[in-house]
């Protein structure tokens, strides 16, 4: 029964691992737009320096540089709603999957187990207030 435990468990903590790298490589915009680094592994810019490279590169009038910059704006806001959304169900996923694995634990086990996750609980807090930097408001301000 015991190995019943640390299985589930253990797929439990990959599957958490699995969600993390997953919202970390697709869903997380440290800038607010796009994450740093594409799929290869080259370096993104942030939305500002993006504007002022395409209106460089491409020669954009005032008209059409205000037309991008609400572009971007109206996507980083939607990525973001998206990422909330995203979150939220990776939350509700994982607090279904810890209830099942209450179910299969002893009263004892049930305990240290709950103190397992308000650890565990508490790192994840840490790592998402980590991670919100305040480069969304600056990647607005940088493209004003």
């Amino acid at each position: 029964m015991k190995w019943k435990a640390l299985v589930v468990l253990l797929g439990v903590f990959f599957l958490g691992v699995g969600g993390g790298v997953m919202l970390d490589r697709v869903v997380l915009h440290h800038d607010g737009f796009s994450p740093p680094y594409d799929f290869r592994g080259r370096h993104r810019p942030p939305m500002g320096r993006l504007l002022h490279r395409l209106t460089h590169e491409l020669d954009l009038s005032e008209a059409q540089q205000q037309a991008v910059r609400t572009i971007l704006i109206a996507t980083r806001t939607e990525l973001k709603t998206m990422h909330e959304q995203m979150r939220q169900r990776v939350d509700d996923i994982l607090k279904a999957s810890e209830t099942r694995i209450q179910g299969v634990l002893k009263p004892a086990q049930r305990e240290a187990f709950e103190q397992l996750m308000v650890e565990h609980q508490s790192h994840r807090q840490q790592r998402r207030h980590f991670r919100r930097w305040p480069m969304h408001e600056e990647s607005e301000n940088e493209m004003k």
